[in-house]
């Protein structure tokens, strides 16, 4: 009776951890859109040199080849995230000049309002989501079928560090 009351015990915990890690997921990826930009710096200026499909850059028309001359309405050196990551995420504003030569200022708004693209929410929070309850409920399996199988305890941690690079990621996105 006391091993039925701890394994309960033990599915109501991990599904509380579950729901609580998919929520966090789900918060940060409607809290900070995914602009999708990679740029390079040549000679002190950024250009882009990427640009993700599911991002907001491609929404907002910004291309391959444009400059980014201001973010946040101060100079591009000056922002952090172009300087160690050479990318524009958690930017509010962007100044670019396009490979035309004529500036355009692109509003990057925070939270939910409708401007996530069916791709971006499919690449930034459905599939990690799927994957992160897949990895889950492989290693819950393979621990209750094969606790002392030293090969499948190795594969259990496998899946606990995909498990944690999956929400590494989305908490970096979300700092």
């Amino acid at each position: 009776m006391r091993n039925i009351h701890i394994k309960s015990t033990m599915t109501i915990l991990f599904l509380l951890i579950l729901l609580s890690t998919l929520l966090y997921l789900t918060l940060t990826v409607v809290r900070e859109p995914f602009i999708g930009m990679e740029v390079k710096e040549t000679a002190g200026r950024y250009f882009v040199e990427a640009i993700e499909p599911a991002g907001q850059a491609i929404l907002k028309g910004i291309a391959i080849g444009d400059e980014i001359v201001e973010v946040n309405g101060k100079a591009a050196t000056e922002y952090h995230y172009l300087n160690k990551f050479f990318s524009v995420e958690k930017a509010v504003t962007v100044m670019v000049k396009h490979v035309t030569g004529e500036y355009a200022l692109v509003s990057f708004s925070k939270g939910w309002n409708g401007e996530h693209t069916g791709s971006e929410l499919l690449i930034q929070l459905y599939l990690p989501l799927c994957s992160l309850v897949l990895f889950t409920g492989l290693s819950v399996f393979l621990y209750r079928k094969r606790k002392d199988d030293q090969a499948a305890l190795i594969l259990m941690m496998l899946f606990c560090h995909y498990r944690a690079k999956l929400l590494f990621f989305r908490s970096v996105l979300s700092q």
